[in-house]
């Protein structure tokens, strides 16, 4: 699963989740995106091509989609939302769990956009060092 080569192409998912990964292969593992439905282009060269729609699922979403509409952000967002939303994901298939723990679903709407980052930390400890480092 790599957005590298999406973002390379200007293409930002915005929905990336887990049930928007699909498994190919599990010798070697194969992972591929799908359902593009609220994917845009941007230009990937461009430093002021931004989006500005409110989209995504709402337990994956990047702090700066909701930041636009509650801040009024002029500046919008790009490719970074689909990073955030990929370790969000990448984080609870690996634990099972969120990693925002004891938000709700209004928090994680409105008020969590200055405490985005990942606690990896809460990963317990069945999970393998090579899971815990992507190795």
């Amino acid at each position: 699963m790599r957005t590298q080569y999406l973002h390379s192409m200007g293409i930002v998912h915005r929905d990336v989740k887990p049930q928007n990964i699909l498994i190919t292969s599990v010798e070697p593992l194969i992972a591929k995106i799908s359902d593009f439905g609220l994917s845009k282009t941007i230009d990937p060269s461009s430093t002021d091509s931004y989006l500005r729609s409110v989209v995504g699922s709402a337990m994956f979403v990047a702090p700066e989609v909701i930041a636009h509409r509650t801040r009024d952000l002029e500046q919008g967002y790009d490719f970074k939302v689909d990073s955030f939303s990929m370790g969000v994901t990448i984080f609870f298939l690996v634990s099972l769990a969120w990693p925002f723990p004891n938000m709700q679903l209004e928090e994680l709407l409105i008020g969590w956009t200055d405490r985005r980052a990942i606690k990896w930390n809460r990963l317990p400890s069945t999970v393998s060092a090579n899971g815990a480092s992507f190795g």
